[in-house]
C-alpha cells in the first residue's frame, strides 16, 4: 500500500518511463530481530529463490543481473541441496558469518 501510495504521488507529478535496465527494489528491515530470525529469513528465500525467479523478466534472473547475483548458484551454496544449504546457514555462529554465506560472490 505505501509503495502504491508513493509511486502514485510521483506519476501525478512526474512523466514516467522504464525500460529493461530499471528495476525496483524494496528493503525490508531486519534490525530487530535476533540472529536466529535472520538465519530463518535468509533460509527462506534461498529455498524460494526460483520461484522468486518465475515473477522475474530473463534478464533479471539467476546470474543475469550484475547487481543481484543467484544465492542458489553461489561458489559458497550453489553445489549444495536445500538441506544441506539450510544446514549452512543455522551454523553461522555470528552475522557476519552468515553475511559471507548468503552473499552470493562470497568465496
Amino acid at each position: 500500500e505505501e509503495v502504491r501510495a508513493v509511486v502514485t504521488a510521483i506519476a501525478q507529478t512526474h512523466t514516467l518511463s522504464v525500460n529493461k535496465s530499471a528495476g525496483f527494489h524494496v528493503h525490508v528491515g531486519v534490525g530487530d530481530l535476533d540472529l536466529r530470525a535472520r538465519r530463518r529469513v535468509c533460509q527462506q528465500f534461498v529455498h524460494h529463490e526460483s520461484a522468486f525467479d518465475l515473477i522475474m523478466p530473463p534478464s533479471r534472473r539467476g546470474n543475469s543481473n550484475e547487481y543481484c547475483q543467484s544465492n542458489r548458484r553461489s561458489s559458497v551454496l550453489g553445489h549444495r541441496n536445500n538441506q544441506k544449504a539450510n544446514d549452512l546457514i543455522r551454523s553461522a555462529p555470528r552475522m557476519d558469518h552468515l553475511c559471507n554465506i548468503i552473499n552470493a560472490k562470497g568465496s
